[in-house]
């Protein structure tokens, strides 16, 4: 038997790292955190590179001075990011499930 293991990643901290990136002036975006932890079992080059995917479609279809939300919850079992624009609601979400270190 074979077994993979994923090292914990923090979505928070990839978050961040992405979202210090997609800095352009007319693209603002602010994030949250709700829980005790964020960390989940994924490749970071993946999430990384999913995130940046996810907010840069988001930033080419923003209008001018749109204002977007990022609030990641950890409930104890899952953490959802979830990206918000006051007007224009929920953009998307991704879920997965909580590691505990």
């Amino acid at each position: 038997m074979m077994t993979l293991e994923t090292p914990a990643v923090s979505l928070l901290d990839v978050l961040l790292s992405v979202s210090t990136e997609m800095e352009a002036p007319d693209f603002t975006l602010d994030s949250a955190f709700q829980g005790q932890t964020c960390l989940v079992a994924v490749n970071e080059t993946d999430l990384t590179a999913t995130l940046f995917g996810l907010l840069d479609s988001t930033k080419r279809n923003a209008r001018k001075h749109q204002h977007y939300s990022a609030y990641v919850n950890a409930t104890g079992e899952t953490v959802t990011l979830t990206l918000s624009e006051a007007t224009a609601g929920v953009q998307w979400s991704l879920q997965f499930p909580e590691l505990h270190p």
